[in-house]
């Protein structure tokens, strides 16, 4: 068997295991029947390849979620990836949630997309995503932060928690709502060619986006 991508979005419940080529995706894990929570990252993987007749050996590379999203979920898929590709000596791509969310939306919808996710003591992450690059992010209240990324006089579209709120935060010009809150790892592939040039070979390694990252300041 040719060489394959393992795809791993642990940003949300129940995680999504994916296995592609260059064109397809070969396993998808929610179109699969589980009888636990699906938090068994292992376990899917292992199921993902039984399903598509490969070993682990013929992962050429990894692809992972690093945030924003649920915290330890996050970090459990970014240390999942790290070990798998120490362990096989192949490269990890991270993306974020708001790349993956902001292209799915902005292939329905052809507008920039005001991204959201769920963050502690109840604030929230957003980011304008336009053109295959998330413009900005922000940590922080919601009232602050969506104003903070929103672009200047350009419709745009929302997708990720909080719509309603969002939405009446801008109440005198308001933006579509997309109706997405989670994003489908499938799309993936769509963005694949952009996002490889920050591959990372072990020993180097990937860590998950958090409030404490530094691009939040």
């Amino acid at each position: 068997m040719s060489k394959i991508f393992l795809i791993l979005e642990t940003s949300f419940a129940p995680f999504q295991v994916l296995l592609a080529n260059e064109e397809d995706i070969l396993f998808h894990s929610s179109e699969q029947e589980w009888d636990d929570n699906r938090r068994n990252i292992a376990r899917m993987v292992n199921t993902g390849l039984q399903h598509i007749e490969a070993t682990i050996k013929d992962v050429s590379m990894i692809f992972v979620n690093i945030g924003p999203g649920s915290t330890n979920a996050i970090r459990s898929g970014v240390s999942f990836a790290n070990g798998l590709a120490f362990s096989l000596n192949i490269p990890v791509v991270p993306y974020t949630s708001f790349e993956l969310m902001g292209y799915e939306v902005q292939q329905a919808t052809q507008l920039a997309v005001l991204c959201t996710a769920k963050a502690i003591n109840g604030n929230m992450y957003a980011g304008l995503y336009d053109k295959n690059q998330v413009h900005a992010m922000q940590y922080g209240r919601l009232e602050t932060v969506v104003k903070a990324v929103a672009p200047d006089g350009q419709a745009f579209a929302v997708a990720g928690i909080r719509r309603d709120e969002v939405i009446q935060a801008f109440a005198s010009n308001p933006p579509l709502d997309s109706e997405t809150e989670r994003m489908n790892a499938r799309h993936l592939l769509g963005i694949k060619d952009w996002i490889l040039e920050r591959q990372t070979l072990p020993p180097a390694f990937v860590s998950p986006l958090n409030e404490q990252s530094k691009i939040f300041g």
